[in-house]
């Protein structure tokens, strides 16, 4: 974070996703994924592809998702405040200092998750803001904290997870490093040529970006029409029927022909792959 810009790097290309088809002869499938976000200027450029960047402003349907990943994560501007490491010792049971060494000094505790609910997700620091989303199904009743100040500046936080959730038992360590207090960060804008037409970055099928454009442009004209065919399916979450989804998406098509615009109900029908009955 420099200001008010701001740089996300998320690399998981080591990450193992275990069987999913692979190739004759492999047993491991790895993925290799690595996502770039900078925000500067107040525009947030996203990368899926190394040195090819989307420009929000320019392509907000396709990154809308991606202006909120930081956030989403637990990595905003509001999650690196000194308090909200301060709330959380401060929720502590037994908080303490445990060593104090060459101008470093660290102090630990215990922490409820009745505590770190009731301070709520968006006042947590990054790295446990994620694991208190909705609910509790991936903390343990209590966690233990340690954190390390040095030169009277935040240096680290290590979050140990370790018992039994509403999933399963689980243990695991978050680590959060805080540096380069007051320096420039770097954090700048890609050049013009890395700047990369969304439709060619994700591969999209011929004549999407049409369809695209002709539901943009209908929802821009006459905002929520016929979303109403949706309300149903969209509150009962667990349904994955095929048949059920083209059903609901017969209904939407349907009545976007009955409202009037029935380019918009050839695109929809199109992008979603539902044949012409």
């Amino acid at each position: 974070y420099d200001g008010e810009d701001s740089s996300l790097l998320v690399d998981s290309s080591d990450l193992e996703m275990g069987q999913l088809d692979p190739p004759e002869g492999d047993d491991s499938l790895a993925l290799a994924t690595r996502f770039e976000f900078r925000e500067v200027d107040g525009i947030t450029y996203s990368s899926f592809e190394p040195g090819s960047f989307i420009k929000s402003s320019e392509d907000r349907t396709r990154v809308e998702g991606a202006d909120q990943f930081a956030e989403l994560f637990g990595f905003d501007k509001k999650a690196l405040r000194p308090d909200t490491v301060v709330a959380l010792l401060e929720s502590t049971e037994d908080f303490r200092k445990t060593s104090s060494e060459d101008g470093s000094t660290v102090f630990g505790g215990t922490v409820t998750l009745e505590a770190i609910l009731k301070i709520g997700q968006k006042d947590l620091p990054a790295g446990l803001a994620l694991l208190a989303e909705g609910g509790t199904d991936d903390l343990p009743e209590e966690i233990t904290l340690q954190v390390t100040v040095m030169d009277e500046l935040l240096s680290k936080l290590v979050v140990d997870i370790d018992g039994d959730t509403p999933t399963g038992y689980t243990k695991g360590r978050i680590t959060s490093t805080f540096g380069a207090y007051g320096e420039d960060q770097g954090i700048v804008a890609p050049s013009p040529d890395q700047i990369t037409d969304g439709a060619d970055l994700f591969g999209l099928p011929e004549g999407m970006e049409e369809q695209i454009a002709i539901m943009e442009d209908l929802d821009a004209r006459r905002p929520g029409l016929c979303n109403d065919a949706f309300e149903a399916f969209e509150e009962d979450s667990s349904v994955t029927d095929p048949e059920e989804f083209e059903a609901v998406t017969e209904v939407f098509v349907q009545c976007l022909v009955d409202a009037g615009e029935p380019e918009a109900a050839e695109a929809f029908r199109l992008m979603t792959g539902i044949p012409n009955n």
